[in-house]
């Protein structure tokens, strides 16, 4: 029994170590939220931006974190600028704003940090928003899922989709590899007026 509680006791400890260093290191990939941004967003506390954690100086804890707010290039503010100052309805979720992503001049070398880093967010049973005005997140999200054993779900809040060849859709509904694992894919907010006939006709 003793010995048994030893080993116990030893796993718990090396699994709380393996913790702290992916949180060491997730800080690594993320640029804080400038405080010019933070000034606007600050919000009282029935407001969404006045319930959550912004790393503007120091990295939030995601020891107790629930879900992980991460952007994508400039517009990314501004798309935290709407939505913070919409009411609180989550009640006692914790929820952290990790900033931005580091992004690297070469899309291969963003591509490959994001996906590691996402997949340590979700090694830690976080759920990841990402924020942007861009598509081009779509595989390197789809990418750091690869380890999971549960189908998957998309959902996309945007005006327009673009399922050209060559774009991330495209990419990730005609592979076999990416297709398998995905159960559903949603979109939300879409605007006819801003895809292609050739968009339209593969939606229906």
């Amino acid at each position: 029994m003793y010995t048994r509680r030893c080993v116990h006791s030893f796993l718990s400890y090396l699994k709380i170590e393996s913790r702290i260093c992916i949180i060491r290191m997730l800080e690594a990939y993320f640029d804080p939220v400038p405080s010019s941004v933070v000034e606007e967003i600050k919000h009282p506390s029935q407001a969404f931006g006045g319930n959550i954690q912004v790393y503007s100086k120091l990295f939030p804890k995601l020891s107790t974190a629930k879900i992980a707010i991460v952007g994508i290039g400039d517009q990314s503010h501004l798309i935290r600028k709407s939505l913070y100052s919409l009411t609180w309805r989550f009640g006692k979720t914790p929820i952290v704003d990790l900033g931005n992503f580091k992004t690297p001049s070469d899309q291969k070398q963003r591509d490959f940090a994001m996906s590691e880093a996402l997949g340590e967010l979700f090694s830690l049973n976080l759920i990841v928003i990402v924020l942007s005005d861009e598509k081009s997140h779509i595989i390197p999200q789809h990418r750091a899922q690869r380890d999971s054993k549960t189908p998957l779900e998309l959902a996309c809040i945007s005006r327009s989709i673009d399922f050209k060849a060559g774009s991330d859709y495209y990419e990730i509904l005609s592979s076999p590899e990416y297709r398998k694992q995905l159960s559903n894919i949603d979109f939300i907010a879409t605007q006819a007026y801003y895809i292609s006939d050739e968009t339209a006709n593969q939606l229906d």
